[in-house]
């Protein structure tokens, strides 16, 4: 593929600004309460690695999980653990940092895993979501960055195929491609 095969969707400064804004978000919810967050693997690593940079609490535990609902840019309906996390989050706040809601699935299926381990409160902080694309009930308080229309993406982790992460900026794929 080449360049001329995407169009610009979020340019990094506007991301950047946005990550910012957020951390200001989450700081005042937790002040310095025990808080622990959780990258969802591999998408939301640059987004999570940006994030905690702005967060000012110091009672913050990190961790990664892996999770898989895709193949290819269809999602397969189905979502599949292939690492789980390793702290304890009982009586701890958990924040799940997600590259993207798109039908919602992987972020249901996160949820209800960890509700199970009893922490004290779950917050779904995602980089993008595709509210046209929701086919879910979430039933947990969500903090989006974005929302963007329903187009497959690419870059600032995003991928296709584990290509195009290391991009910068977030961009549309052209149809028919």
């Amino acid at each position: 593929m080449t360049d001329s095969d995407f169009v610009p969707l979020i340019k990094s400064g506007k991301i950047e600004r946005k990550i910012k804004q957020i951390a200001k978000v989450l700081d005042k919810k937790y002040g310095q309460e025990d808080v622990c967050f959780v990258c969802v693997l591999k998408g939301a690593v640059i987004f999570y690695s940006k994030l905690l940079k702005y967060i000012k609490n110091k009672n913050v535990e990190l961790d990664f999980v892996e999770v898989k609902s895709y193949c290819g840019t269809t999602s397969t309906g189905e979502v599949k653990m292939l690492k789980d996390i390793s702290i304890d989050i009982k009586n701890k706040h958990l924040v799940l940092v997600e590259d993207i809601i798109d039908t919602g699935l992987t972020a249901k299926f996160m949820c209800e895993h960890f509700k199970k381990q009893k922490p004290k409160s779950i917050l779904m902080c995602s980089l993008l979501q595709k509210p046209d694309k929701l086919s879910v009930d979430l039933n947990m308080e969500t903090l989006v960055a974005f929302n963007i229309p329903n187009k497959f993406i690419i870059g600032y982790g995003l991928d296709l195929d584990e290509k195009y992460r290391n991009l910068k900026d977030i961009l549309i794929l052209k149809e028919n491609k």
